[in-house]
């Protein structure tokens, strides 16, 4: 188990290691107005043990409060990329993850809803950025992030991209 783990974990980073890879070249390429952009939003199911040990390092399951058989099992993984153009170095900007699920007769609801602050390193800057919803995915069901980057210090949303609709 703990290989298949390790295994998973390496086949997603190499996946988005080829899929940022060709688009490397193009991403502070200035396609409109500077401020915050939300290039891609997607999901993934991915163990939740694969998921902290490619964000964090093989360390990070110390002092987890999850059982062995919480870690192994697959959970939901957002990725997005954002861009930073023209913004002031150190200035945090909020991001907003919502978790929308569909469930077979294609009712829409509303999830868990989280947000987090990205501090930018430099005036142009990019996230290549992951999040977990620990919500063990259920056949049957679709799944979406909706991402909204806000305004610092504020509510305003200035930029905002939902997933395609995932089924695991």
């Amino acid at each position: 188990m703990q290989v298949g783990g390790a295994a998973a974990a390496v086949a997603s980073i190499l996946g988005l290691a080829f899929t940022i890879g060709d688009r490397a070249f193009g991403l502070f390429e200035s396609d409109g107005p500077p401020g915050p952009h939300l290039d891609e939003v997607t999901l993934e199911t991915m163990p939740l043990r694969a998921y902290y040990v490619a964000k964090k390092g093989p360390g990070s399951l110390e002092g987890l409060r999850y059982t062995k058989a919480e870690l192994d099992r697959d959970e939901l993984v957002v990725n997005f990329d954002a861009r930073f153009e023209g913004s002031t170095k150190a200035v945090a900007y909020p991001v907003r993850l919502t978790l929308l699920t569909r469930d077979s007769s294609g009712k829409v609801h509303v999830g868990e809803s989280r947000q987090d602050a990205y501090t930018m390193d430099q005036s142009d800057d990019l996230c290549g950025c992951s999040d977990v919803f620990v919500v063990h995915p259920r056949h049957g069901e679709s799944y979406q992030v909706q991402a909204q980057i806000l305004q610092p210090n504020s509510t305003a949303v200035l930029q905002d991209r939902s997933s395609t609709w995932y089924s695991p």
